[in-house]
């Protein structure tokens, strides 16, 4: 029942209820009960004759009843009513033989109604307040990613025009998907077109010398595999699995450059896609994610952040777990395009002929026209830390396998 039809009364000085208004009127005009009775709400007492409230049709009793609170200023309903017969200005004395009708409403400016709820002006006042917390607790968390660094320098909005969410790859239509044979699929995370400093600064940790920093454009946006291509994957394409460790879930490994470049072609020739290994400008750019730091994590990078040989230190970085072989992937956080695994798990075979950079400027550099030995990127589950930098370079001849070595795709 609605809590304003509830009444409460009292009688030779014991409280009954709480009733409802018509079981009251109902007691009265069957003379269950007295003429005159104590009614009140639950937070103020409204001592009224209820017998002599028109609703009853009843006479006004002889008898004069307690003191009634002073009426509110106002009332968002229908108020205790008095009429002639009151004595002192503003109801504070007793009521004669005047008219008071049962009903009371809640009082203003109290907050709760007669029934212990808020009224509905309350309501909206609480409601303000709260909407205006969160949207200055909303305010602080935005102010505090930008001054964090989120979104990273040079880092531009993919093709919808919005931002993606760091560690998780950008949703939606942006996102695509290539249907491999047995159900098995290949997905791809959106990299947009732009320009960011290929290789590192003379004053990074680890470097080499073949890591010569340089400007480089990637002048048309593509798609890069979230993750690095699994045994499931291979063995719905290839029909094999060469892997050392075992498990649907885990990279692909020992293959070659060779052998990724056939599995590329393969899907190609299914899906009508083109599909290839990506250049080594477009894996640094899209494993930086718009960051210039040694790892995409920053400055350092733990194992809890990639599978690596964690019995080793990064700058001011901490040892860890040396899981000593491949993890599943998606295991660690992505970076901020999405992608998972960048840093470690296997080494990822790259397109290009290995080869010195350019002196200047570069735009959608492809590694010399030929050469004795192809580049990979990355580290892998055994590397050293320093290994698994943005910037570091791997070469070795086209046709060796290790299980070290795996891939993943890029498709235009």
């Amino acid at each position: 029942m609605p809590r304003d039809d509830v009444w409460f009364y009292q009688l030779d000085g014991v409280m009954l209820g709480p009733v409802t208004l018509a079981w009251l009127k109902e007691q009265i005009l069957s003379g269950r009960l007295a003429a005159t009775v104590r009614v009140r709400r639950e937070d103020e007492m409204a001592l009224a004759p209820a017998a002599e409230s028109p609703e009853f049709g009843l006479r006004p009793p002889s008898v004069q009843p307690p003191l009634i609170p002073s009426p509110p200023a106002r009332s968002e309903g229908p108020a205790v009513s008095r009429e002639a017969g009151a004595t002192g200005a503003g109801g504070g004395g007793r009521v004669g033989t005047g008219t008071a009708k049962l009903g009371g409403h809640p009082r203003a400016g109290t907050g709760r109604n007669s029934t212990g709820h808020w009224s509905r002006r309350s309501e909206k006042h609480f409601l303000g307040f709260y909407l205006g917390i969160f949207l200055l607790i909303s305010f602080f968390l935005f102010s505090g990613l930008r001054l964090a660094g989120y979104p990273p320098a040079g880092y531009a909005p993919n093709d919808s025009g919005a931002w993606p969410s760091p560690g998780n790859a950008p949703a939606g239509r942006n996102r695509e998907e290539i249907p491999l044979p047995g159900g098995e699929s290949l997905k791809l995370a959106p990299i947009p077109a732009g320009t960011f400093s290929m290789g590192s600064p003379g004053s990074e940790s680890g470097r080499r010398d073949d890591e010569v920093q340089h400007e480089a454009v990637i002048s048309r946006p593509f798609h890069m595999g979230v993750h690095e291509v699994t045994q499931a994957q291979w063995r719905a394409v290839m029909g094999t699995n060469p892997g050392r460790f075992e498990g649907d879930r885990l990279p692909v490994e020992q293959v070659s450059w060779e052998d990724a470049t056939a599995f590329c072609r393969r899907v190609s020739e299914l899906t009508g896609r083109r599909v290839r290994l990506p250049t080594e400008a477009e894996w640094e750019y899209a494993c930086r994610a718009g960051t210039g730091t040694a790892f995409n994590t920053g400055e350092t990078i733990g194992p809890h952040q990639a599978n690596y040989n964690g019995d080793h230190v990064y700058g001011e970085g901490a040892k860890g777990a040396y899981r000593q072989e491949t993890a599943e992937v998606g295991s660690f956080p992505g970076n901020a395009w999405g992608l998972h695994d960048m840093h470690g798990n296997v080494w990822e075979w790259c397109s290009d002929w290995y080869g010195g950079y350019p002196a200047g400027s570069a735009s959608d550099p492809k590694g010399p026209e030929s050469g004795a030995y192809r580049v990979l990127r990355g580290g892998g589950w055994h590397s050293f830390p320093w290994s698994c930098r943005s910037a570091s370079r791997y070469m070795i001849d086209p046709g060796y396998r290790n299980h070290g070595f795996g891939f993943r795709v890029v498709m235009d």
